[in-house]
């Protein structure tokens, strides 16, 4: 009897002791739902931990560290972890998150390995593999993890946007398309799909077909800059100037203060048909902020714009000179030229001399460039200008060969 009642008596013990131990996990689990982690740590730090639930106890210090910026050391607590639970997937992937936070894209890129080690099927697995190699700049290993995860299901939507999207930043349209076409069949209101269709059809001229998606996208509320600009670029090469204009002053509004959207409203007011002083000086200080902000390669394009509103607001000899700076590097300059001599100056020779250096120049070009789309037009006021009257071109005047424009891309990292 005497035994029976030490029995219960112990019984009970561990009853409270563990009903103790619930209340405990229970605070602690408000708290972290709280988002009051330090707390939640300092209670974590006083437990008693059994082999039972060290594990458990140590995901949660380690979580409250990660929540709290101290990453090394909860990385640290959820190794510890996972040497109590080797094949926790769980820890893993809470590995994976802190390590990439932490800026660790090796140590995330072999912790996902290993996750793929233990399921192979699993395509959440190879697309952050393929996620991962694309950061690290290794898009043929990003390619062959998503081509797998493909295989295994061939409906995964994310899988096959995401290798549409490694396709066309390695500019492999051919590849991209079918996708991009199986993604639009999938879900015709995703905005991932419509973007990168949106792509596509920029690099074909299709920017009817740019309009009409990023119009949808924005109507599900995507407000996404660098689609704004395709969408404001979209509308400038259709001569919707107004909207162009619209658009790029929107981007302003919301704080994108960026070259490119000051010189896309730059070209755009240029362009625009009111061809007022105002809307010209408008422009002028787009292009010159532009300049300002300028890291691309596209600074001459910005210096041909200048000289262009030179021109439209009869500054001639301005324009002259300007354009005279960019013979060397840019064709277009000496095409435009051509144009101001004939048409400004009525100067027949210089005009047939600036026509037939920018054939010239355009002759010698390797690659595809967008200053020489004036050549049909060039000859056509060659045969109007020319004379009986053999004419050198003074060596003064000839351009150097032009460097070479870069194809567009239109580069996204989705």
């Amino acid at each position: 009897m005497k035994n029976l009642h030490i029995i219960l008596l112990i019984i009970c013990c561990l009853f409270s002791v563990r009903l103790f131990a619930q209340n405990e996990n229970n605070s602690i689990n408000d708290l972290i739902q709280k988002g009051q982690y330090a707390q939640a740590l300092s209670y974590l730090e006083k437990l008693n931990i059994g082999d039972s639930t060290q594990s458990e106890i140590l995901q949660k210090q380690a979580l409250c560290n990660f929540k709290l910026g101290r990453l090394s050391q909860a990385k640290k607590l959820y190794y510890s972890a996972l040497s109590k639970s080797p094949f926790s997937a769980e820890i893993l992937l809470q590995i994976a998150v802190v390590a990439e936070k932490d800026y660790s894209l090796v140590e995330t890129l072999k912790t996902f390995q290993r996750l793929n080690q233990l399921d192979s099927t699993n395509t959440y697995y190879l697309k952050e593999l393929a996620r991962i190699n694309a950061r690290m700049e290794r898009a043929k290993l990003g390619i062959s993890y998503l081509q797998k995860a493909i295989e295994i299901d061939n409906k995964d939507i994310e899988s096959v946007v995401s290798l549409a999207n490694l396709y066309l930043n390695d500019s492999k349209d051919d590849l991209a398309e079918p996708l991009i076409i199986k993604g639009f069949e999938l879900d015709s209101s995703s905005i991932k799909v419509r973007h990168l269709r949106s792509r596509l059809f920029y690099r074909k001229s299709d920017f009817y077909g740019v309009k009409n998606d990023l119009l949808f996208t924005m109507s599900l509320g995507d407000s996404t800059s660098f689609y704004q600009r395709l969408l404001g670029t979209a509308f400038y090469q259709m001569d919707s100037i107004p909207q162009a204009i619209a658009v790029f002053n929107r981007l302003l509004k919301i704080g994108e203060d960026t070259e490119n959207v000051r010189a896309g409203l730059a070209f755009a007011q240029l362009k625009s048909t009111e061809n007022n002083v105002d809307i010209l000086r408008e422009s002028t200080d787009n292009f010159y902020l532009a300049i300002d902000l300028g890291k691309s390669d596209r600074l001459t394009d910005y210096e041909l714009g200048l000289a262009d509103i030179s021109d439209k607001l009869g500054q001639t000899e301005t324009a002259i000179h300007r354009f005279h700076n960019l013979v060397n590097s840019r064709p277009k300059a000496t095409f435009r030229l051509a144009e101001i001599y004939e048409k400004k100056k009525n100067d027949k020779e210089m005009s047939l001399i600036f026509y037939q250096e920018y054939l010239r120049v355009c002759r010698t070009m390797k690659k595809p460039n967008a200053d020489c789309n004036f050549v049909d037009l060039a000859n056509r006021r060659i045969a109007n200008l020319k004379t009986n009257k053999p004419t050198e071109i003074p060596k003064v005047i000839v351009a150097k060969d032009s460097v070479e424009m870069v194809v567009d891309t239109v580069r996204n990292d989705e």
